[in-house]
């Protein structure tokens, strides 16, 4: 996913639908360890408890989503590639970008629990894409997913290129180095400079690996 300025949807959202405090909070006990990336995403969700569906769209309509993105996805799928966007984000963000056009042939994200359009501060199966023996202890796991993925669609892990720019796609990053794909970082983080392969500074530079 790709953020305009690198801002956190969840701190968009949070500015705007009255929790931020609460997020920083959260962020910080999530820093100092004394939480999970499992509980931290429950406890997000719960934030979310009594707000509408459209209420969240009304805060992403302010344009996060890079048409760039878009762009190079059609390109990808017009290459006959599969692509696939695996994600820590809740399925509100998801919805709405593929609504504005990316739609790859895989995703992945966590499903927010709804009634009525209005949120119940509820995840769906939060352990359907879990992985206890993933170190990182994401909802998401995408190591999981991108194992997944090479089975079902017959496609040998040396020929995927995974695309990620955090500490989330740390697992992702291994398991390609391991098996012999590409990972490649996006942005100058420190965080995934020992894991990945190759860097780029901007997401269309990822089309030369294809």
């Amino acid at each position: 996913m790709c953020i305009r300025d690198r801002v956190r949807t969840i701190d968009l959202l949070a500015k705007n639908l009255g929790f931020y405090g609460k997020l920083m909070n959260l962020r910080e006990k999530y820093k100092k360890g004394l939480l999970s990336e499992y509980k931290l995403s429950l406890l997000l969700a719960e934030k979310l408890k009594g707000i509408k569906k459209r209420e969240v769209y009304s805060v992403l309509n302010e344009g996060i989503l890079r048409e760039k993105a878009v762009e190079i996805l059609r390109t990808l799928r017009g290459m006959k590639i599969k692509t696939a966007i695996v994600t820590q984000a809740f399925s509100p963000l998801v919805e709405y970008f593929r609504e504005k056009g990316l739609n790859p042939d895989f995703l992945a994200c966590i499903e927010l629990e709804e009634e009525n359009g209005i949120f119940t501060g509820r995840i769906k199966n939060p352990s359907v894409y879990f992985n206890p023996g993933c170190e990182l202890k994401h909802m998401v796991c995408k190591e999981l997913v991108l194992k997944k993925l090479s089975k079902e669609w017959d496609i040998p892990l040396d020929k995927v290129v995974g695309v990620g720019d955090g500490r989330g796609d740390i697992c992702m990053f291994r398991l390609l180095n391991k098996k012999g794909g590409l990972s490649v970082g996006i942005g100058d983080k420190e965080t995934i400079k020992p894991f990945v392969k190759f860097r780029v500074k901007k997401l269309e530079e990822i089309l030369s690996f294809f």
